[in-house]
């Protein structure tokens, strides 16, 4: 058996412009976080990258002196 609902009333055309109102706000500020996360992690990506790079060529950097120091011994 269905239960009617108490106090309900319609929508009055204020109400309802009020709603979708915010209802925008709410999605315009969820689109502009999105934008910041997705800037954030994008700027993390390429420090992550920055990092590889660098230890990549230390690494290089050190093999080569060890090359010359033996070759220098020899």
């Amino acid at each position: 058996m269905l239960k009617k609902r108490r106090n309900q009333r319609p929508l009055e055309t204020g109400d309802r412009e009020q709603r979708l109102e915010a209802a925008g706000d709410k999605e315009q500020q969820l689109k502009q976080r999105l934008e910041e996360v997705q800037v954030a992690a994008t700027r993390d990506k390429e420090a992550a990258t920055g990092l590889t790079i660098r230890a990549a060529t230390e690494t290089t950097v050190k093999s080569w002196r060890q090359e010359v120091q033996l070759e220098s011994e020899a």
